[in-house]
C-alpha cells in the first residue's frame, strides 16, 4: 500500500517508507484506486487538507512503476 501523510512543513507528502508522522491515508498500487481517490476526494477528506497536483502525479508514477515491475 502507498501511504500519503500530512507533514507540518511540507503539507502533504508521499510517505514511501511508511515512517512519517502525522495523519496518514493509504491507497493500493492500482490505477483505479488513485483515480477513485482523486474523483471522490477521499484523500482530502482523510487528511483534512487539499492534496497538491504534484502528489497526484507522484502517486500515478508509483503505480506505473509497480505495474511495470509486476509485468517483468
Amino acid at each position: 500500500l502507498m501511504r500519503i501523510a500530512t507533514d507540518g512543513v511540507e503539507g502533504v507528502i508521499f510517505d514511501r517508507n511508511h515512517k512519517g508522522q502525522g495523519r496518514g491515508a493509504y491507497l493500493c498500487y492500482k490505477k483505479e484506486c488513485v483515480e477513485k481517490a482523486k474523483k471522490r476526494q477521499s484523500l482530502e477528506r482523510a487528511l483534512k487538507r487539499p492534496v497538491p497536483q504534484p502528489i497526484w502525479i507522484e502517486l500515478e508514477k508509483a503505480v506505473e512503476d509497480a505495474t511495470a515491475k509486476r509485468e517483468e
